[in-house]
């Protein structure tokens, strides 16, 4: 297994981001190798081999750490950035049992280091660009909450032991129902909205791939048995460009979802128009070379 590698990278703003190398999957022994039949980048066997499945491979990228927080993103604006909705970017306050749980406070407020949310697909990928990079593929996401795991695909980017209150940020809306199902555990107790969990580590140290906010990824929304992804390249495949679409893919559990949406496998197909979704947000890639 090759070692994850950080590297502090310096980007547009101040400072840096700190970034982990998501590295190419190798061929395994015996006849295995690494595929996406669903992109699922899980090990496959010569029988599925015959029956059509093929490998797909990922180029080195380089993935932030942690998921973008509200203070990055304010950094963001203070040097330069021009969001694509300004009104976006005001909230009456973090009230996670009403349904207005945008973290941004037009000062600085309590929420600086909590996920930025409640920002559309447009802006998301404006700010990464801001910064050098892009909104992950979503093979790109899936490799990094998969990559440096051994043997088969993970059931979540730390492994297959069941998720906790204190590993993961979810279940964390009280007085509401839950988005996707009842909450197996409620978790409120351990704080509301996508509060910080640094044991949300993947192999690779990646923080908050399971839960948190669910994250955009630069592909429209389109079923693994559409075209689109059938005719993908076999390096680095995406449905990226594609002509417009008015949904997009966001990837990972969220603070809102019960522990069964904090799976490797999680999608979400929303619409790119709607700015104001307060479990998803954003974290960026960036080429091997570095912004």
């Amino acid at each position: 297994m090759r070692r994850a590698m950080s590297d502090p990278r310096v980007v547009a703003g101040a400072g840096t981001v700190d970034v982990v190398l998501v590295y190419p999957q190798r061929v395994p022994k015996a006849g295995r190798h690494w595929i996406m039949p669903s992109l699922g980048l899980m090990y496959l066997s010569a029988s599925l081999r015959r029956a059509g499945y093929t490998v797909r491979h990922i180029d080195h990228t380089f993935m932030e750490r942690d998921e973008v927080t509200v203070a990055k993103y304010r950094d963001a604006v203070a040097h330069g950035l021009v969001p694509a909705a300004p009104t976006e970017l005001t909230t009456s306050g973090f009230v996670a049992d009403n349904g207005d749980a945008c973290p941004y406070t037009p000062q600085p407020g309590p929420y600086e280091a909590y996920a930025m949310a409640c920002i559309g697909w447009d802006a998301a990928r404006a700010y990464c660009q801001f910064r050098g990079g892009d909104l992950p593929t979503e093979a790109q996401w899936e490799r990094a909450a998969t990559a440096g795991a051994p043997g088969f695909k993970p059931r979540f980017p730390w492994g297959d032991d069941d998720p906790t209150c204190d590993r993961a940020s979810y279940g964390r809306s009280y007085a509401m129902p839950p988005l996707f199902g009842p909450f197996d555990v409620a978790c409120s107790s351990s704080g509301t909205g996508p509060s910080p969990s640094v044991s949300d580590r993947s192999s690779l140290g990646i923080h908050a791939l399971a839960g948190g906010v669910s994250e955009w990824t630069s592909d429209p929304f389109f079923s693994f048995t559409a075209d689109c992804w059938n005719l993908a390249p076999q390096r680095d495949p995406s449905c990226v460009d594609l002509a417009p679409h008015a949904t997009a893919t966001a990837r990972g559990g969220n603070w809102r979802g019960s522990s069964g949406n904090l799976d490797v496998l999680t999608r979400l197909g929303l619409s790119k128009a709607e700015p104001n979704i307060d479990y998803v947000g954003l974290r960026c890639v960036y080429a091997s070379g570095g912004p």
